[in-house]
């Protein structure tokens, strides 16, 4: 066989080729797992892209591993070829030391379910099976088990990954490991009781039904994602001495609150608003008198631009939110409620509403200090309609927030001796790194945080293995990454920097 070649490739980044013409052109190779070549598909390099172009010294590589880890060369278009095959394949993880790399299939796999949860938890070794979130979270479980020392999960990756759903299947791993009190069904979000009783009831069933309504609350339809997360949150999973889920704390952080009075084309508001107006067609029908909603979410300011074509069921959506709240302990007149501030705050976008004296003076009229005295200010259109919508993301926030605290009322664990607080699974699931046309400061803030949290992966994979191999007198060792250390100084440093500007 001849012998191959990474090479650039104009779509795939790296493909493999032969050499033909002397060298002076390669034949990529179809597939890049056999010799059968594509028809007409040759490569010219420049000077620039000869350089690049080197051997492949092992072909077994090709056809993908488990472990990263098992690869006889390790390089940029090998790690690419691996997981790209893996993917072809259907098998959508890999595995790197005891890292796990996740691909979105952006289709259901019939990978997950109960009886795999229990192939993963049984095993002496998760390691030893096919890489899967499972092995993740059987390990975390194992640790706290035998250990009794907390473990943390840390998802990243840029926006439409599928960290929340790897979120979800995390909660799901370990509320059958700490419960067995719950079955999970056939698809990775389906999750029912055995004999549906007071199951309904359980803790287990409780920390995954918080998932719906934060979801609803704090998740919106983005160009990269249907379902993408606007906040991030961390989950603690608290554990008995008896490793039975006792109770769970979510924590919020940085909810895109600005997207309550405005989003880009082809996204959408969060899926609560939307979700509102199809029930008012249906379950929500009754209410329709109250809140004087039209069901059209186009006559709403604040639902534009609106896109008819959208797949989302909103309808399905709104009733998986209505069953979670009465499972976390939200009765009828307190989800009333919430559906009540969410439709004011609809009408509020259209000023469709007859403000008392107060709220219209807060609205048009700004205090200005002048010495000793206060004068007020009338503010031109566009400032009160700033003014507005500034009254109604400061409404959202303070709304989310309420929720997650209701929320964690319903989760909160009861007391326990200070030797068990360690028993916990901590998962943090942060929204994406984010570039779009227009960037604000919510999306400095998304990737300051992706930065921090790369940050502290380089410093716990690669500088600490490097620390530990200098202390063992293991010298010469040529391991290069990209250190993104002057980026968070750039961004965090004195001086300047614009964190030290704003605060």
């Amino acid at each position: 066989m001849a012998q191959q070649f990474w090479v650039p490739h104009p779509t795939e980044v790296w493909g493999v080729a032969v050499e033909v013409e002397g060298g002076e052109s390669y034949r990529l190779l179809k597939a890049f797992d056999s010799a059968t070549e594509e028809d007409d598909l040759t490569f010219s390099p420049n000077a620039t892209e000869r350089q690049l172009i080197k051997p492949i010294l092992d072909l077994s590589g090709l056809q993908g591993v488990d472990n990263i880890c098992g690869l006889s060369e390790v390089t940029e278009a090998s790690v690419l070829q691996t997981v790209r095959q893996r993917y072809r394949d259907g098998l959508i993880y890999t595995n790197v030391g005891r890292i796990l790399l996740s691909l979105n299939p952006f289709q259901f796999l019939p990978v997950y379910g109960e009886e795999i949860v229990a192939k993963y938890l049984l095993s002496d070794d998760p390691y030893s099976l096919q890489p899967h979130v499972y092995q993740i979270a059987a390990d975390a479980f194992k640790s706290v088990s035998e250990e009794g020392t907390p473990q943390s999960a840390l998802i990243t990756g840029e926006s439409g990954a599928g960290k929340t759903e790897t979120t979800k299947l995390l909660l799901q791993f370990l509320a059958v490991a700490g419960g067995r009190k719950v079955r999970l069904g056939g698809r990775q979000d389906a999750v029912s009781g055995a004999d549906g009783s007071d199951e309904d009831n359980s803790i287990e069933r409780k920390l995954l039904e918080a998932n719906p309504v934060l979801e609803a609350f704090a998740n919106a339809s983005t160009t990269r994602n249907p379902n993408s997360s606007r906040f991030g949150k961390w989950v603690e999973v608290i554990f008995s001495d008896k490793c039975v889920v006792m109770g769970a704390r979510i924590t919020s952080y940085l909810l895109e609150v600005p997207r309550v009075v405005g989003h880009a084309t082809g996204e959408r508001n969060f899926h609560v608003f939307y979700q509102l107006l199809e029930g008012l067609k249906d379950s929500l029908k009754g209410l329709q008198t109250d809140y004087q909603l039209s069901t059209e979410p186009a006559s709403f300011s604040y639902l534009q631009p609106f896109d008819p074509r959208s797949r989302i069921n909103d309808a399905e959506g709104l009733e998986e939110l209505k069953h979670a709240l009465l499972t976390l302990g939200f009765r009828a007149k307190q989800q009333n409620d919430l559906f009540s501030i969410v439709a004011a705050l609809l009408h509020l976008g259209c000023i469709c509403f007859v403000p008392d004296s107060g709220l219209l003076e807060l609205f048009v009229t700004r205090p200005l200090k002048t010495g000793s005295e206060v004068i007020k200010a009338v503010l031109a259109p566009e400032k009160a309609a700033a003014a507005r919508d500034g009254f109604a993301q400061l409404v959202y926030s303070c709304l989310f927030s309420w929720l997650i605290a209701r929320v964690n009322e319903s989760l909160q664990p009861p007391p326990q001796p200070c030797a068990l607080e360690t028993r916990m699974v901590g998962i943090l699931d942060i929204a994406g790194f984010e570039s779009f046309v227009r960037n604000g400061f919510e999306q400095l803030c998304i990737n300051l945080s992706n930065e921090k949290l790369q940050n502290h992966f380089n410093q716990d994979i690669f500088l600490k293995e490097l620390e530990d191999y200098e202390a063992e007198g293991l010298q010469g060792l040529n391991v290069s990454f990209q250190d993104n250390a002057q980026v968070l100084d750039a961004i965090e440093g004195k001086g300047g920097a614009p964190n030290a500007v704003v605060n």
